[in-house]
C-alpha cells in the first residue's frame, strides 16, 4: 500500500482526523462515495479509500495522477468550473487546502452543493488568514520551504497583498468560511478544534489552554468547517 513515507503520514494523519471528526458528528456510517476536490496526484484519494472503505473520486486541474491513486480511486481532469457529475451524486466532499486558489469561489460552492445528496455534507480545511506561522505540520516539505512560503506570506502582509485574489496564500478565517458555507447548507459547524485534537492529541492540554486564552485564532495555521443539510 505504502508508496511515499512522508506522503503516507501526512494523508493518514489528515485523514484520520477528519474520520475522527465524522465519527464525532454521527456521519461516519453515511460516507459510501466521496469525492476529493483538488485531488493533487491521486494520493490523498487512495488513502481515502483505504481509511473510510468508501467508493472515492477524485478531481483535478491538469494533473497527472499516481498509479497507486488511480487504482483505488477514480481520478478525472476537471475544467475548474462545472463538476463532471449529476446532481446528488454524493455522500459528501472533501476539500483539504484548495478553496483558497479557486478563482470563482462563489460558483464552486454551487458546484459543491449540486453534487451532495440531500443531507449529505461538504468537509472543507483552508489556511487560517489569521495566522501567524504556518506550514510548520507538513512533514513532506523540508525546513527551507516552510521558512520561505512563511516569508512570502510576511511580505504580502507588509504590501497590503494578503488576500488569495491578489497571489497570496491568504486562506480564510474561520468565522468567513463557514458564512460562505452557510449561505449553501443549513449548518456550517466550525471544527478546527476536533480537527487539531485528533491530529495533535499528546497536545491536548495545551491546545485547550489555547482556545481558553482566544489566542487559538491566530496560532492555528489551518480552520476547518463541516456543513451539512
Amino acid at each position: 500500500m505504502m508508496v511515499n513515507i512522508q506522503k503516507e503520514i501526512r494523508y493518514s494523519r489528515q485523514i484520520m482526523a477528519f474520520k475522527n471528526i465524522l465519527d464525532q458528528f454521527d456521519k461516519l456510517d453515511e460516507v459510501h462515495r466521496i469525492l476529493v476536490l483538488g485531488c493533487g496526484n491521486g494520493l490523498e484519494a487512495g488513502y481515502l479509500h483505504h481509511l473510510l472503505g468508501a467508493e472515492v473520486h477524485g478531481v483535478d486541474i491538469d494533473k497527472e495522477f499516481e498509479p497507486w491513486g488511480v487504482k483505488y480511486a477514480s481520478l478525472h481532469n476537471y475544467d475548474g468550473k462545472r463538476l463532471p457529475y449529476p446532481d446528488g451524486y454524493f455522500d459528501a466532499v472533501y476539500s483539504y487546502h484548495v478553496l483558497e486558489h479557486v478563482q470563482d469561489v462563489p460558483l464552486m460552492l454551487t458546484e459543491i452543493r449540486r453534487v451532495i445528496r440531500q443531507n449529505g455534507f461538504v468537509y472543507v480545511g483552508v489556511p487560517n488568514k489569521s495566522r501567524i506561522i504556518g506550514y510548520m505540520g507538513m512533514n513532506d516539505k523540508s525546513l527551507y520551504r516552510k521558512v520561505r512560503q512563511n516569508t512570502i506570506d510576511i511580505i504580502k502582509r507588509l504590501k497590503g497583498e494578503w488576500d488569495n485574489a491578489l497571489g497570496a496564500h491568504a486562506g480564510f478565517k474561520e468565522g468567513e468560511l463557514s458564512q460562505m458555507l452557510g449561505k449553501h447548507f443549513r449548518q456550517a459547524v466550525p471544527v478546527t478544534r476536533y480537527y487539531y485534537s485528533a491530529k495533535w492529541k499528546k497536545y491536548e492540554k495545551l491546545l485547550r489552554l489555547l482556545e481558553t486564552l482566544w489566542i487559538d485564532r491566530v496560532l492555528m495555521p489551518s480552520v476547518y468547517v463541516l456543513a451539512s443539510d
